[in-house]
């Protein structure tokens, strides 16, 4: 019986497991209206862009976090519910990225790279 127990917890907490985390929402890359966009515009989107992905960087890192509570599961397993096992942070870096990447290419259409790299 005791052993029923065993792996019953250990498979409701694998699908617990399967949960961690939470979903990633990602910047769109080519947005209505970008063409329309002064430089100005442009240089503030790019300034919060900037400071979005710094602000995401330290949250990706989450292998000595999880390690920790991988191991305290195996003393209390109630520590596994609280891993983050998902990408959410390094997918919405990505996608800040590539849009970061699409202002600067639009930014060079319209002749803003003195706005720009001044600032």
């Amino acid at each position: 019986m005791r052993f029923q127990q065993f792996i019953g917890m250990i498979c409701v907490s694998a699908l617990l497991a399967g949960c961690a985390g939470r979903a990633a929402n990602p910047v769109t890359i080519n947005q209505m209206g970008d063409e329309n966009k002064s430089c100005q515009v442009i240089k503030s989107e790019i300034k919060t862009i900037e400071n979005n992905i710094q602000r995401l960087i330290p949250e990706s890192n989450k292998t000595g976090k999880n390690v920790a509570l991988g191991i305290t599961g195996l003393i209390v397993w109630p520590a596994w519910l609280f891993m983050d096992l998902s990408n959410a942070e390094k997918e919405e870096i990505n996608a800040y990225r590539a849009r970061h990447d699409r202002l600067i290419t639009l930014a060079q259409t319209k002749n803003c790279n003195n706005q720009i790299a001044h600032s």
